[in-house]
């Protein structure tokens, strides 16, 4: 395959206390006002709006629009956010003047799209607590989570650009799906690891073959989906089975040698009623 020359524009957005998305590195864009006839009419709003560019003139054309993407996050309790994504290419002769608004976005950058492989994927440079990722609305639930994962983490792959800017989550996804285009590798695979082992094997790993089987049902090798799917929830099922049967080993031998809580807690019964029982004269 010949070079490309294409380049992919980025946007880093301003620290903004009331944007979801303040700080971050993605695409241009925005949400959908209420005058805007679809989302079409929405994405070249905010590229002009945004960043000065006049997607409605012959010099960008509307290469297509990737599927759309309903959005999950902790950070917004608000159901049907759904992203639209629309790819254009610039075929103007002169480059792009982008005088971009300093209270949305805080700087840009171009990056050429050959760079953007799976070679060049960190997959542990984006670390986050992985209770950031539950919502507890209760003291007990918080205090559960805090419990059960307040020592793990979650590591998300994510591209380094220009040793700045990090392009991880939706955007690393969309790029993804941009190159499975041209048929090449995929960079968001795994999309995220623990550093928990048996939570990794048991929930992570599991999802992760769920979600691979039904993205690419429709275009895949359904018969090979099912059998990774199936793999995973067995690999799982034993992992629980010898798992379960570690805990219940460790409690006889606890009970036997008096280590186990209910051993201690009959040895501390006993001597306290010989301590404090009268003897016999």
């Amino acid at each position: 395959d010949a070079p490309s020359n294409l380049q992919v524009l980025f946007v880093k957005r301003a620290d903004i206390d009331e944007d979801r998305w303040s700080g971050s590195v993605s695409f241009p864009g925005g949400r959908r006002d209420i005058d805007d006839a679809d989302d079409f009419e929405t994405v070249r709003r905010e590229a002009y709006e945004e960043l000065g560019i006049p997607l409605n003139t012959p010099d960008f054309i509307l290469l297509g629009k990737l599927p759309d993407y309903k959005i999950m996050s902790r950070q917004t309790t608000n159901e049907g956010i759904v992203q639209s994504r629309f790819v254009f290419l610039h075929v103007g002769t002169m480059a792009p003047t982008v005088k971009f608004a300093s209270h949305e976005i805080e700087a840009i950058q171009w990056y050429p799209l050959d760079s953007l492989n799976a070679k060049n994927v960190e997959t542990r440079r984006v670390m986050h607590g992985l209770t950031q990722f539950f919502r507890a609305s209760t003291a007990d639930q918080r205090l559960l989570v805090s419990e059960l994962f307040g020592g793990t983490f979650a590591y998300f792959p994510s591209l380094r650009i220009f040793n700045k800017w990090n392009v991880w989550g939706l955007p690393l996804r969309t790029i993804s799906e941009l190159l499975e285009m041209d048929n090449r590798r995929a960079v968001d695979w795994p999309m995220f690891r623990v550093s928990n082992p048996v939570f990794q094997l048991l929930f992570v790993d599991a999802y992760h073959g769920y979600k691979e089987w039904k993205d690419n049902m429709p275009r895949k090798n359904t018969k090979h989906q099912l059998a990774l799917l199936l793999d995973t929830l067995i690999v799982s099922f034993i992992v629980l089975t010898i798992l379960d049967a570690i805990r219940t080993i460790g409690f006889f031998i606890g009970v036997a040698t008096g280590l186990s809580p209910d051993a201690r807690s009959q040895n501390k019964l006993k001597e306290y009623w010989d301590n404090n029982t009268p003897k016999p004269h």
